[in-house]
C-alpha cells in the first residue's frame, strides 16, 4: 500500500504535465471556432462572451482536479496494479467531457446574447 505523500507526489508528476495537453485541446477547440466563425466571432472579445470564456476556463481546470480523486482512490487501494490503464481511461474521458462542454460553450456564445 502506498503512503499518502507518495501517492500525492506520483499523482502530481503524472497529471500536471497532462494538464498542458488538456488545456491545449480546449484552446484548440475555442480558437478553431473563432477562426471558422470569423468575422462574426469578433463580438466574442466583448462582454459577456469574454467573461464566459474566462469562467469556462476556470471551471475546466477545477474539473481537471477531479482526476486526483480517482488517482488517490486507485493508488491507495489494492487495485493499484491497474493504475496505468485507469489513468489513461480517466484522462481520455476527462478530455472528451471537457471538449463537449467547450463546444457547448462556444455554441451558446456564437448564438449571441439572449433576451426574453
Amino acid at each position: 500500500m502506498t503512503s499518502l505523500r507518495t501517492a500525492a507526489k506520483e499523482a502530481a508528476q503524472y497529471w500536471e504535465w497532462r494538464r498542458l495537453i488538456y488545456n491545449g485541446v480546449l484552446a484548440a477547440i475555442v480558437l478553431s471556432a473563432l477562426a471558422l466563425q470569423w468575422p462574426q466571432s469578433k463580438t466574442w472579445f466583448g462582454s459577456p462572451a469574454s467573461s464566459t470564456f474566462i469562467e469556462a476556463a476556470i471551471v475546466a481546470n477545477v474539473l481537471y482536479c477531479a482526476a486526483y480523486v480517482a488517482e488517490f482512490a486507485i493508488q491507495l487501494s489494492p487495485l493499484n496494479a491497474s493504475l496505468p490503464t485507469c489513468r489513461k481511461a480517466v484522462f481520455i474521458a476527462g478530455v472528451l467531457l471537457a471538449s463537449v462542454l467547450a463546444l457547448m460553450s462556444v455554441a451558446v456564445i456564437s448564438i449571441g446574447p439572449m433576451s426574453n
